[in-house]
């Protein structure tokens, strides 16, 4: 009984103690993120990285016409050399075909220059400097060090090899590309013979049909950028990833496989069996549409992301 009498007093001693503690963390914790919430946003804009997700000034927050501008402008001045090369060939010699070389890359250079920077490391070292904040300081040390390109030794290039996705979007690729610069040889070739013996400057027009397939491939990678690509983009960014799957990149090659082999064999049915000109030109649209939207997604860096992702 004198044990149950010492034992009472101590059970209510219990209850306000554990009270005390959970109204002390309360106070405590309630301050701090007040003060955090202040820090943040009286903390001036880093130039080490953009202000938010939706920074004007990053390129991917761009509106699309300003898109179309900086992808297809360049590009298209590409496809006019084969065209206007044509003509100065034929009518003015062959010298003139590298004059227009130096034409247009001159159109290349001045339709280049309104153009808005895209390199985001420039982008934030120009706004730092417009802001006044100081640059932060160069990289030393072990830091230097891991920064300088390292060749991969040969034991992980070939761990690398085998893996499915690396060698047949790598084979794929490579195919897709000799096939595209035999259409350099081939067009010539069936334009310039009977049955539709073409001129010099006629056949440097078949090209504009490989230019317009660009242009489409060009807006299509830009339409599935906007509404596919960076709506997983946000998505895997408000869920605390650095970026979206890897394989959201794959849209664009998904899409664009389809064109390849129905552009190869248009073109390939169609020529020289007394088919009207236009129908094997229209053909060479849908494969060069494709041959690019291939080559945006396996020349970016998701071929090496997906394949360093761990299975699973």
């Amino acid at each position: 009984m004198g044990d149950l009498e010492k034992s009472d007093p101590i059970e209510p001693q219990s209850e306000p103690t554990s009270r005390s503690l959970s109204q002390q963390q309360t106070p405590i914790h309630t301050p701090r993120s007040d003060t955090a919430k202040e820090e943040t946003s009286s903390t001036p804009p880093s130039g080490d990285d953009w202000d938010s997700p939706e920074d004007p000034d990053n390129p991917q927050n761009w509106n699309l016409a300003s898109k179309i501008y900086h992808v297809t402008v360049p590009g298209l001045f590409g496809f006019a050399v084969p065209v206007i090369g044509g003509f100065a060939a034929q009518y003015k010699g062959w010298r003139w075909t590298q004059w227009c070389i130096l034409f247009i890359s001159l159109a290349v250079f001045l339709s280049a220059i309104p153009m808005n920077e895209t390199y985001k490391k420039a982008i934030l070292k120009r706004r730092a400097k417009a802001r006044g904040i100081p640059a932060s300081p160069p990289p030393s040390g072990a830091a230097v060090k891991s920064t300088k390109y390292i060749p991969r030794p040969p034991e992980d290039i070939h761990a690398d090899f085998p893996k499915p996705v690396v060698f047949f979007l790598s084979l794929y690729t490579a195919f897709t590309f000799a096939i595209l610069f035999l259409f350099f040889a081939a067009i010539p070739y069936v334009f310039e013979r009977p049955p539709y013996a073409f001129s010099v400057s006629q056949t440097g027009l078949v090209f504009l049909a490989i230019g317009l397939g660009v242009l489409l491939a060009s807006m299509t990678g830009l339409i599935i950028d906007t509404k596919l690509y960076q709506v997983q983009h946000r998505k895997a960014t408000a869920a605390g990833h650095m970026h979206a799957q890897p394989e959201h990149r794959l849209y664009n090659a998904m899409i664009g496989s389809v064109g390849i082999p129905v552009g190869l064999f248009w073109f390939a049915w169609t020529a020289d069996k007394g088919v009207h000109w236009a129908v094997p030109v229209v053909g060479a649209v849908p494969f060069a549409w494709g041959n690019l939207c291939l080559f945006v997604c396996t020349a970016s860096p998701c071929l090496l992301a997906c394949a360093d992702k761990p299975a699973g």
